[in-house]
């Protein structure tokens, strides 16, 4: 499985907000839940691995994730239609 971003992403306004370690943080944490098979689903302790509590923060508040019961949830998924995602799981 992949996670894949569109060539689009670097301007879309929730990347600029979070910024170059907000955007790592989203981006490492998307390819553990592709590889993990969790869907878009970031465990707290995945978040806590690589970013600290300060940078989570960042990330939510950018908009890139929305908090959810142990853990965060991706924004911006298969699902969406802004108007292209900025990402998206592949079996490729």
């Amino acid at each position: 499985m992949a996670f894949e971003t569109h060539t689009d992403m670097a301007m879309h306004p929730a990347i600029v907000k979070a910024g170059s370690a907000g955007t790592g943080l989203w981006l490492r944490c998307g390819a553990w839940t592709a590889s993990n098979g969790e869907t878009g689903v970031v465990p707290v302790e995945v978040a806590r691995e690589y970013g600290d509590p300060q940078l989570i923060d960042e990330v939510v508040a950018a908009g890139l994730w929305t908090v959810v019961e142990g853990g965060y949830r991706m924004e911006f998924g298969p699902s969406s239609d802004w108007p292209l995602p900025i990402w998206r799981y592949s079996s490729d």
